[in-house]
């Protein structure tokens, strides 16, 4: 087999991978998408809940709401807020744990060495 043949399967091969990396990612963030937050106080007077990107969609208050004053109700629906992105955060881990490869060597430079000596080969032949 030819050097040439051989970089081509190689690079191939490589953009293949990428290519199912990308379809994968691309699910994974289609299901994140569907991910809501939610969360309520003990004493359940207060229920915030929010998408996947932290956004509110619905706060909703009880009676007991009113006890808890202008001040106390602020505190409430923001700390509520809070562990409501905390929650669609802990649902969205595992799925973007999912897209995590294996550690890359940034440092190993073994295809460009060996393409550079393919390459500096061709040069010498073709010089000839």
């Amino acid at each position: 087999m030819t050097t040439q043949r051989i970089w081509h399967e190689r690079v191939e091969a490589q953009l293949a991978a990428a290519l199912r990396q990308s379809e994968r990612a691309q699910e994974v963030a289609d299901e994140i998408a569907r991910l809501r937050g939610s969360a309520r106080t003990p004493d359940g007077a207060v229920q915030v809940d929010v998408d996947h990107r932290g956004f509110v969609l619905d706060v909703r208050l009880t009676e007991r709401a009113k006890e808890l004053g202008t001040d106390g109700l602020a505190r409430a629906v923001l700390s509520t807020t809070q562990e409501a992105i905390a929650d669609v955060q802990r649902q969205a881990a595992p799925l973007q744990a999912a897209l995590a490869g294996p550690p890359v060597d940034l440092t190993d430079t073994t295809m460009l060495d060996e393409l550079d000596a393919a390459l500096r080969g061709r040069v010498a032949e073709g010089g000839r």
